[in-house]
């Protein structure tokens, strides 16, 4: 047999099996395609790519004829799910692309990114409370707003403060000697 007539005969074949497919199972064949796309472009941990394979996966067993067929059409699915999967994975992390997608450097100190901000230029100042300090709250500090935190003592808000010691991102405060 000719290619041309295989050819033929192979795309004959399916598109008679297209025509003859339950609505359903076109619908679920759609909005499986649908929910894999929308996995592929946006970031997320899986939901619509684990309901398009579902939706897959329902839309081929309602299209098979015998288990049989309905198990080997499934196999062809994953597989090809799987090879789209790290085609994708692939240009990813090494196509030309990658460079938008993948961040490459490091965010550490040695180059200048700190988790948590550093409040030692407080140490020392004063400033006003500007919510009550019980014995956390905010305060006003060489006009910046700091949650700080007393050393355990009630402040009402309006009380002059100065910075006793920072610990990491924790401003300790105490009232200011000789101010009420």
């Amino acid at each position: 047999m000719p290619i041309q007539q295989l050819a033929q005969s192979v795309i004959g074949g399916l598109w008679t099996s297209i025509l003859n497919m339950p609505v359903i199972a076109i619908i679920l064949f759609i909005a499986g395609i649908l929910l894999l796309g929308v996995e592929i472009f946006s970031p997320g941990f899986g939901a619509a790519g684990i309901s398009g394979l579902v939706c897959l996966f329902v839309a081929i067993l309602f299209t098979a004829r015998t288990v049989l067929e309905g198990l080997i059409l499934s196999l062809i699915l994953f597989a090809a799910a799987g090879i789209l999967l790290s085609i994708v994975l692939y240009s990813a992390s090494h196509g030309r692309r990658s460079k938008q997608l993948i961040l490459r450097e490091e965010t550490n100190a040695e180059s200048g990114f700190s988790g948590t901000p550093s409040y030692t230029a407080f140490l020392g100042k004063s400033g006003m409370a500007l919510t009550p300090l019980r014995p956390a709250g905010a305060a006003s500090i060489d006009g910046h707003r700091l949650d700080v935190v007393t050393e355990g003592e009630f402040l009402p808000a309006g009380t002059i403060v100065e910075v006793l010691r920072v610990e990491g991102s924790r401003v300790i405060v105490r009232q200011l000697a000789g101010t009420q």
